[in-house]
């Protein structure tokens, strides 16, 4: 009942957010060159129906919410894509996804906005948005 509850809230909020800065040139640039995936805490229906709504379905070669882990859904794309750990990268916001990262030895770079806390570890990349990783992405080419 909490969780169906919490999940309508979060739906509703949907409209009035807005995308990480950088996530539409990020994902286009990516797109077709690079395999894709979402992996997020939020319940998996839940997620489903917030991508679609923000028009972002086709931007990922997966999607994968709650109950998975993100340490099994990491595993799982590496295993789908034949990839070795240090051919992948794992971008996230939060110590949940470094953490399943470094247990499978991806390479991994923080997402922290500015004006909040930043509780990765010194030793991490850690960039203000997705409009500095593609920046950084695209300086290599």
């Amino acid at each position: 009942m909490l969780a169906t509850k919490f999940g309508g809230r979060l739906l509703e909020r949907v409209h009035t957010c807005s995308l990480l800065p950088g996530a539409k040139p990020f994902l286009a640039n990516r797109h077709g060159h690079q395999s894709l995936h979402l992996i997020c805490g939020t319940r998996q229906s839940d997620l489903d129906t917030i991508v679609a709504r923000l028009g972002l379905t086709h931007d990922f070669d997966s999607i994968v919410g709650a109950p998975t882990g993100k340490r099994d859904a990491f595993l799982s794309i590496l295993v789908g894509d034949q990839m070795l750990p240090h051919q992948a990268l794992a971008i996230g916001d939060s110590m949940t996804e470094l953490r399943a990262a470094q247990a499978l030895r991806i390479p991994f770079i923080g997402i922290a906005s500015p004006d909040a806390p930043d509780t990765f570890p010194a030793e991490t990349v850690v960039l203000p948005n997705l409009a500095a990783a593609d920046a950084m992405w695209n300086c290599g080419r």
